[in-house]
């Protein structure tokens, strides 16, 4: 009883049993196809990792930008490094198509940009400070962006060999006059030139360790869940906007909707991933019969940054920590020019990961958003929802 009262309060001094199942664990350089791409181009990776796992938080993409065109700071500015991004599809060795993230710079801007965080780690990885865009003095830029940006690898589990050897990773780069943005007027980045590649955290297992994962594959398979995110895009021309989501599956978690002002999309002049800030002053969603919440939610006044209260911070924090949902099923939030939110699932997901909502062709996500003004707006709905993929060891079997 004693040694355990220790060993509670931290107080055990002997050493640890022997635990692990590794041999080995080790960082290796996975480059992708073609040395270089450039705008408008495609990177892709193929990653040849043998029998090892693969831990995807703790692994990254290490690029180098070169740009062209734009002589001052004012003309190299952008939101974060995913910016240069306007596609990422993760496939199967046999080409299944297991995670596809849509205007990638979008979706990282919104779910894993962290105020507490932007001057230390996230200027690393390409974020900009606080509420002001990075602006490059120097026509080389060097960045890491983390694979767990990359909702099949954010899980915090080794990823077997089954599915990581030979699983194939493409990037799709905009065009330098999206991905950048200048505030000097006529002149703008022209072209940008990348060169990449992925370091990756990789364990060996023991060799009865390993022959068990194997022979699971064989037979059951094995099971890996991610949060899949799928996007509508719906142009606003009026105050009011009322349209679907059109996505079947068993498991729907949270949606985030993000407000743009078409005109940022269709000038160098602006900063194309900034949201328009705190334009709802109404919202409400229907799943069935079912209203979430039972009323609309309504923001009194015309929105801005002094009648935006403390529970739409909370609500931001919440959906930032990884979609975990606030008790009670539904809120919404305009934060930091970022984005509405509105969350499905009565139970945090870590605690109980297959809560969730059902959603077919009869049980539709209906948003009924209303707007403060009727500037016109492009809205991107970020659907999440969970992925199960059952790996055998020659293909991968997909279900929503």
């Amino acid at each position: 009883m004693t040694d355990s009262l220790l060993d509670v309060n931290g107080l055990g001094y002997q050493m640890p049993p022997a635990l692990s199942v590794a041999t080995i664990r080790r960082k290796i350089h996975n480059y992708p196809d073609a040395v270089s791409a450039s705008n408008g181009g495609v990177i892709n990776f193929t990653l040849q990792t043998g029998n090892q796992l693969i831990h995807g938080p703790s692994s990254y993409m290490k690029m180098k930008l070169t740009l062209t065109g734009g002589d001052a700071i004012a003309d190299r500015r952008m939101d974060n490094i995913a910016g240069i991004f306007r596609r990422v599809v993760v496939s199967s060795s046999s080409g299944q198509e297991l995670c596809v993230v849509e205007d990638f710079g979008l979706f990282v801007s919104k779910y894993f940009r962290f105020n507490n965080n932007q001057n230390t780690y996230d200027r690393m990885k390409g974020f900009c400070h606080m509420d002001v865009e990075i602006g490059f003095l120097n026509p080389t830029i060097t960045a890491i962006m983390p694979l767990s940006w990359i909702p099949i690898f954010a899980q915090d589990r080794l990823l077997p060999s089954q599915l990581m050897h030979g699983l194939r990773i493409r990037f799709e780069l905009d065009e330098a006059r999206t991905a950048f943005w200048s505030t000097a007027g006529p002149t703008y980045i022209s072209a940008f030139d990348v060169e990449s590649h992925l370091q990756l955290d990789c364990t060996t297992l023991a060799d009865s360790f390993r022959n068990q994962i194997e022979q699971n594959s064989q037979s059951t398979g094995l099971i890996l869940l991610h949060r899949e995110r799928h996007r509508t895009i719906t142009n606003l021309n009026s105050d009011v906007a009322q349209y679907d989501v059109k996505k079947s599956c068993s498991k729907a978690l949270s949606v985030m909707v993000v407000p743009r002002a078409t005109y940022d999309l269709n000038t160098h002049l602006r900063n194309g991933l900034q949201s328009n800030p705190y334009p709802f002053i109404s919202a409400q969603c229907q799943i069935g019969s079912v209203f979430y919440p039972t009323s609309p939610l309504i923001q009194p006044g015309t929105p801005n940054v002094d009648n935006t209260h403390e529970p739409y911070y909370y609500v931001m924090n919440e959906h930032h920590n990884f979609d975990n949902a606030v008790p009670y099923g539904t809120f919404w939030g305009n934060v930091n020019q970022i984005c509405s939110s509105v969350f499905y699932q009565n139970f945090k997901l870590d605690k109980d990961p297959m809560s969730g909502v059902l959603l077919n062709n009869s049980r539709s996500l209906l948003l009924d958003l209303k707007t403060h003004n009727s500037t016109e707006r492009r809205l991107d709905t970020y659907l999440c929802h969970l992925r199960l993929l059952r790996v055998f060891r020659n293909n991968v079997v997909v279900r929503d």
